[in-house]
């Protein structure tokens, strides 16, 4: 194992704040959406309590006064516990990598590490009104696995940065990868390597590819500047460094020709 994929360690007694011996200096504190949290749980307790409440109105008999307390309280208990399972979430942004909190489990990956980062985005429409929900998963090169979704606060600034600093930091791996001859994966149907691309078991040589689109969620790759194949983003491991990737051989075939 190479020193970069040894686990990171800090010091507990540091603030967040501060810069981290083995991460760099501190970038953003993402801690669980709080009001959110208990937003959502209020909702949650309010709307069977009051059916219930609807239900049992002109019931008055010994079953029904024992019964809806006793109910009252073990929704309320399964929403407590749903609220604090999601309450002691952070994740914090340093130079060379990041710490994750979950609960009492604390964990520092730097971005060299993050060997998948598998994005899935939608926009949900509710009653005139559209919401982003988040749904990105990370993996390390030693089976780490961290899920970014609406919990953490600010997560579009979030999962912005963790993709920039995640392909800032894998693309000079992936380039040596690829100089050394090796097939890079980037999901069950798509590899590169150094003389171009294998999507869906189809082959393009750099030679003849001229780009690459996302619309609608789906990359597109071209050639002749038409698509030769696409692929959804969601299938792709780690969407933003391929990208980065394509359009550099992109620049260098211009600069080629």
């Amino acid at each position: 194992m190479s020193d970069d994929s040894k686990q990171v360690t800090r010091d507990p007694a540091l603030s967040i704040y501060d810069p981290d011996p083995m991460l760099g200096k501190y970038i953003s504190h993402h801690p669980s959406n709080r009001i959110r949290l208990m937003i959502i749980g209020g909702l949650i307790y309010a709307l069977p309590v009051g059916l219930l409440q609807i239900i049992f109105f002109n019931q008055d008999t010994d079953l029904v006064a024992i019964f809806l307390p006793v109910t009252f309280a073990a929704i309320a208990g399964g929403v407590l516990w749903w609220v604090l399972h999601h309450w002691n979430r952070e994740v914090v942004l340093y130079e060379k990598g990041f710490s994750y909190r979950q609960g009492s489990a604390i964990g520092y990956i730097r971005y060299a590490n993050v060997v998948k980062m598998i994005t899935n985005l939608e926009q949900i429409g509710f009653l005139g009104l559209s919401r982003k929900v988040f749904d990105y998963r990370l993996m390390t090169d030693i089976d780490e696995t961290l899920i970014i979704n609406n919990v953490y606060s600010n997560v579009d600034k979030l999962t912005r940065a963790l993709e920039a600093y995640v392909a800032r930091d894998r693309l000079p791996i992936i380039l040596g990868q690829l100089a050394d001859g090796q097939t890079v994966n980037f999901g069950e149907n798509l590899q590169i390597h150094a003389e171009g691309l294998i999507l869906n078991d189809k082959q393009l040589a750099w030679t003849d590819f001229s780009g690459q689109r996302v619309k609608d969620g789906q990359l597109m790759i071209l050639s002749d500047d038409t698509t030769w194949d696409t692929i959804d983003v969601t299938e792709i491991d780690n969407p933003v460094l391929l990208i980065t990737i394509l359009r550099n051989r992109g620049l260098s075939s211009q600069q080629t020709s």
